[in-house]
């Protein structure tokens, strides 16, 4: 008859057996390392619980053997479990798991010490040899941050290298078997505590289960416990395995019923937070700046998403970014992170989000550190916004048009989830797409009124060429046939402003139907250098830095006419001359006066884009109309930027107007790089859309016009005069 103690403990095997399974088919669901390492850790402990019920041999090999395996099993479990309740590698090269480190030194000191029985001072130095490399890979690894403070840790490894080196001096090498997985079961019910961090039913008997499983092997050598009772006490060891296996197991199961409840919060959250994102109006049209709609746009996710921290950083005109609107941050801070962005690049900033270390966590946005973009006197932002959660904002081109920051998470997320950021990725789509949209719709209307405003131009001009002909006639023939000196004057003034408005209505005229012309391979290149050569000396005279900047060494060229294109470039290079005049003339601050000549190839498209540090246009959707002018009457007709607008269609292209942040303006031609030209006209369509800048009030010197893409490209270093 077996008896009844027997009886119990096999019950027990059976059911660590069935939880054993359970673990095996949790991690074929899940399959989460964590779950793996305690599969194999309570494989191991079934493997010691076979190998006891098999008879052992005295004298032969086996009897050694399994004595060696028994004790394998009874340790490695421990250290799988502190693997997983504390993953951590050493190495670089090669990452070398924490527990597969302290492993190895161990299961060669139980195999040394059951194989090799004679005492000799060769074993004892193997012994301590082995103990102290495990100390020191368990003290490099308590000196890892975030663990246990390193004083508590090392005290106890202390302990636990002189309790085993005084067991090796006395000969007695099995007691430290016993102290190594002592200290690997206190270790899992302490880190297990520092794991969840909460109190719960699974885990009060997951961590008496480990106490348990680290003093009971003890009890059996106190000298106030009988045989009898020694007995019992080790009967009764096999209920912490089962206790331990099923407090694990019910920690998966509460994980999992936490990870649900997460999802169904972090889903009702996300649609609440989609809902506040589509009562968004995002119209640009109805005279909205970019600027405001950035701090609504900031203000709304800084109020519904998991985020108490939003900043909108926008690309402008020259590659860099200025700061667009911002929520829950001050103003000091928000004004640091606008001269920060000042210093950022395009190619820079699209470089870090791709290659520097950090977390990816939706599928467009990861958290970055922000410290690579900060000088030493940015004391503040390294302090309160030294990392953030980075959504760029990209065309479905690729070109990145801005970048939302995010920082400060609330303190109902505990880690975020991709899920968190889905809302926000869905609304910087959305702001690409009304941007991109205003900026389309803004064209066509503004190609459908120079159209009108060109056809308007023909007609009056052939209306008035006749007569102003006639005029011209007499005024000459008054001129030759009178007597009195002042009827000759006179008469020279009217044929001089008749030819004036001759010339005026000419240039209408090529404003609204160019002339044919025999176009080429040109070279924009080439004339931009040229122009640079001639201007730039006289430019640095009277202090206006000139400077030119090529994508690359070899443009490709453009189908044109050149001394058109010349014409072109020269003209908006003296209107950026005249806004910088204007604005010294009427005492303004002084700032460093610059203009910039900029030309890059992008998707087919030659960009040539003209800046300066001036005031900016009072309304840029205004610069190409023709007669719009701020000069005083008798300064200027205002066609210099329309005939230049006419340049750029007749060669199948596009200009665009816009200010800059915080002031400025520039012009923008895109060339179409084709082998032939688009058919001249102002019914032309631009080959390819602009990138954006900034939209500000008309009249503030911060732009309400569309942007140009950066000239400098990515993919190639800029060549710069």
């Amino acid at each position: 008859m077996i008896p009844a103690i027997h009886v119990a403990d096999l019950q027990l095997n059976a059911i660590l057996l069935a939880l054993t399974i359970v673990f095996f088919l949790q991690y074929r669901r899940s399959r989460e390392h964590m779950v793996l390492m305690w599969f194999w850790g309570w494989t191991l402990v079934l493997m010691q619980t076979l190998l006891l019920r098999v008879p052992a041999i005295h004298g032969t090999h086996w009897a050694l053997t399994r004595g060696v395996l028994m004790e394998l099993c009874a340790i490695l479990p421990g250290l799988l479990f502190i693997g997983s309740f504390s993953p951590d590698t050493f190495g670089r090269r090669f990452r070398i798991p924490f527990y597969v480190a302290m492993a190895v030194p161990i299961a060669f000191y139980t195999a040394l010490q059951a194989l090799w029985p004679d005492a000799s001072p060769l074993r004892s130095a193997m012994m301590l040899a082995l103990v102290m490399t495990t100390a020191a890979v368990a003290g490099a690894w308590a000196l890892r941050p975030g663990y246990l403070p390193p004083t508590f840790t090392l005290s106890i490894i202390a302990c636990a290298v002189l309790a085993s080196a005084y067991n090796i001096l006395r000969g007695d090498y099995s007691e430290n078997v016993f102290l190594i997985g002592t200290g690997a079961h206190l270790c899992n019910s302490i880190f297990l505590l520092r794991k969840y961090r909460r109190f719960s039913f699974a885990i009060l008997i997951t961590s008496v289960a480990f106490l348990a499983w680290a003093v009971w092997p003890w009890l059996h050598v106190m000298p106030w416990i009988n045989p009898t009772g020694s007995a019992f006490l080790l009967a009764s060891i096999r209920p912490r395995h089962v206790l331990a296996a099923l407090g694990m197991l019910l920690l998966l199961l509460d994980d999992e019923i936490r990870a649900n409840v997460r999802a169904k919060n972090r889903e009702r959250r996300a649609r609440m937070e989609m809902q506040t994102y589509s009562s968004l109006d995002l119209n640009l049209i109805a005279g909205r700046t970019l600027r405001s709609l950035g701090s609504e746009v900031c203000r709304q996710v800084a109020e519904a998403s998991v985020f108490r921290q939003a900043v909108f950083l926008l690309r402008g005109p020259e590659g860099d970014f200025y700061l667009a609107g911002h929520a829950g941050i001050s103003q000091q801070i928000a004004d640091k992170l606008g001269d920060v962005g000042r210093r950022i690049t395009s190619a820079r900033l699209g470089a870090l989000l791709e290659s520097a270390p950090g977390r990816t966590l939706g599928a467009n946005s990861c958290h970055r550190d922000l410290r690579p973009f900060y000088l030493p006197e940015d004391d503040l932002l390294l302090r309160s916004f030294a990392s953030a959660v980075a959504v760029p904002m990209s065309t479905p081109s690729g070109r990145m048009i801005g970048v939302f920051l995010l920082a400060q998470p609330t303190d109902a997320v505990d880690t975020l989830h991709p899920d968190d950021l889905l809302p926000i990725e869905a609304l910087a789509s959305k702001v690409v797409i009304a941007v991109e949209n205003n900026l389309l719709t803004q064209r066509i209307m503004q190609s459908e009124k120079l159209i009108g405003i060109g056809r308007l131009a023909g007609g009056v001009a052939h209306e008035l060429n006749n007569p102003l002909t006639v005029v011209m006639g007499y005024a000459e023939l008054i001129q030759e046939s009178a007597g009195e000196a002042s009827i000759r004057e006179e008469a020279g003034i009217i044929r001089a402003e008749s030819a004036r408005m001759k010339r005026t209505i000419e240039s209408l005229i090529r404003f609204w139907k160019p002339a044919s012309q025999a176009f080429e391979q040109v070279d924009v290149a080439a004339i931009l250098r040229d122009i640079y050569a001639l201007r730039a000396p006289e430019l640095e005279h009277i202090g206006i830095d000139l400077q030119l900047t090529l994508a690359s060494e070899n443009l490709p060229t453009v189908p044109g006419n050149a001394d058109r294109l010349k014409q072109a470039f020269v003209q908006i290079l003296n209107n950026s001359l005249e806004a910088i005049a204007r604005w010294d003339a009427r005492g303004s601050e002084p700032v460093e006066h610059r203009i910039r000549m900029e030309a890059s190839n992008y998707y087919g498209m030659l960009h040539i884009l003209f800046s300066d540090t001036g005031p900016g246009f009072e309304n840029p959707n205004h610069a190409f109309e023709p007669f719009f002018t701020t000069k005083q009457p008798g300064e200027g007709s205002g066609l210099g930027l329309s005939i230049c607008y006419s340049v750029a269609r007749e060669h199948g292209g596009e200009a665009t107007a816009f200010n800059m942040h915080p002031h400025g303006a520039a012009v923008v031609i895109e060339l179409p790089v084709t082998d032939a030209p688009a058919e001249p006209g102002l019914a032309a369509q631009p080959a390819a859309q602009q990138a954006i800048a900034s939209w500000n009030g008309p009249g503030n010197g911060s732009g309400n016009g569309p942007a140009s893409k950066p000239a400098n490209s990515a993919a190639s270093p800029a060549l710069t005069l």
